[in-house]
């Protein structure tokens, strides 16, 4: 009886565990990726903006455009959503983590994580802004 009421605490205490607790990941973040055409010759800002906006379409994140050569990304599918901000010069661009819902981000110790998810997410969308460059 006494490994009859352990087992049933124990089932119980899993069940309460939220379904998504242990689904996390460090938070990815791209730092001063290159900006990189097909034939080699520098862009002007007016064209890796151009580049990272239409990557991002073909994502579904819906852009707006920032002061200081920002461009803030917004996803959505369905209660989930992250937004992340696009910083750019004619060399380099960056991809950073501004805010989510519904994704688990948290801190572990001193580092970010959020639900692996996130992170196909903001692959998925530098490798679109990458194609993007290229055809400009």
């Amino acid at each position: 009886m006494k490994l009859l009421r352990i087992l049933f605490c124990l089932a119980l205490s899993v069940a309460a565990l939220p379904a998504g607790a242990a689904r996390v990941a460090a938070l990815l973040n791209y730092e001063e990726l290159p900006v990189q055409s097909a034939d080699g010759k520098p862009l002007n800002l007016e064209q890796v903006r151009k580049a990272i906006i239409a990557g991002a379409a073909t994502r579904q994140w819906s852009a707006t455009v920032q002061p200081g050569n920002v461009v803030q990304l917004t996803y959505s599918r369905g209660k989930h959503s992250a937004v992340v901000n696009v910083k750019y010069s004619v060399k380099t661009y960056s991809i950073n983590y501004v805010d989510s819902t519904d994704l688990n981000y948290g801190a572990d110790g001193a580092h970010p994580v959020i639900h692996p998810t996130y992170n196909g997410w903001i692959n998925n969308l530098r490798q679109s802004i990458d194609v993007q460059l290229k055809t400009m």
